[in-house]
């Protein structure tokens, strides 16, 4: 498997105040990805102290997913793992339920239907935390729906 580092910069006719890159990174996998992918994210957490998030609510009974997932985080090593899961708009909207992600690390988002994703979380303060997590330089994964729903949720 080879990367490659982009060097980006302000695009050609936009201003600086015009252009977002968040300091921290993205993970993106697809569908039957295999275990690179999930390593992969649990190498880049910084420390097995470090705060993790898990969201499993694109999966229909919102515990399945491709890598393990919660269940994983807290197998190999990591202490502070937290599991989100709603399908309530008010809920993802409120202060308590995201307050786990205030200080995470980094979030990761489970498998499933793209659309429990959108309709539940686009717009709401869950949201707004995720955008707060990369600004501070940590890690948001998605893996299936996690991932495609990058381009609504995320970015």
């Amino acid at each position: 498997m080879s990367s490659e580092i982009w060097n980006l910069h302000t695009p050609t006719g936009m201003d600086d105040e015009d252009w977002y890159l968040p300091r921290g990174r993205l993970f993106i996998g697809g569908g039957g990805h295999g275990d690179g992918f999930g390593t992969g994210v649990l190498n880049a957490i910084p420390t097995p102290e470090a705060p993790v998030v898990y969201v499993p609510s694109a999966d229909a009974n919102s515990r399945a997913n491709p890598w393990g997932g919660d269940r994983r985080l807290l197998e190999v090593g990591f202490k502070n793992v937290y599991t989100l899961h709603t399908w309530d708009r008010k809920e993802a909207d409120s202060a308590e339920f995201v307050k786990p992600m205030q200080d995470a690390a980094a979030v990761i988002l489970g498998g499933g239907e793209t659309y429990r994703l959108t309709e539940t979380f686009v717009g709401t303060r869950f949201q707004e935390e995720l955008h707060g997590v990369l600004n501070r330089g940590g890690i948001v994964a998605g893996a299936s729906a996690g991932a495609m729903v990058m381009g609504s949720i995320v970015i």
